[in-house]
């Protein structure tokens, strides 16, 4: 049997953070502005390693309870992520998602 490789806890985090939506969430952690890592950025990434599947957890140290970039960023793709944040459920998230007329896989 193959082995899956399924990353349960990665970040993701816009290069343009501060400028779209960070201003009003306080101080950016330094590693998440040292290494900011796209939705398009962790695809790449997961391709490379190997890795099926992710379970991306909100940057709240970013983001606080503000949770639109991620899922956003989630609805965006159809590829197997899934996401974890503070205040809401990834559930309610991939089905405001999926009600939106696109799929979160």
């Amino acid at each position: 049997m193959a082995t899956r490789l399924i990353d349960i806890h990665p970040h993701i985090i816009s290069r343009m953070m501060f400028a779209t939506r960070g201003a009003a969430l306080g101080v950016q952690s330094d590693w998440s502005r040292e290494r900011p890592v796209t939705i398009d950025d962790m695809i790449v990434a997961m391709d490379e390693a190997g890795v099926e599947k992710s379970a991306i957890v909100q940057a709240s140290t970013c983001y606080g309870h503000d949770n639109s970039y991620l899922a956003e960023s989630i609805a965006s793709t159809r590829t197997a992520l899934r996401a974890s944040a503070p205040s809401i459920s990834a559930r309610a998230m991939l089905s405001k998602s999926s009600n939106s007329g696109r799929s979160a896989a």
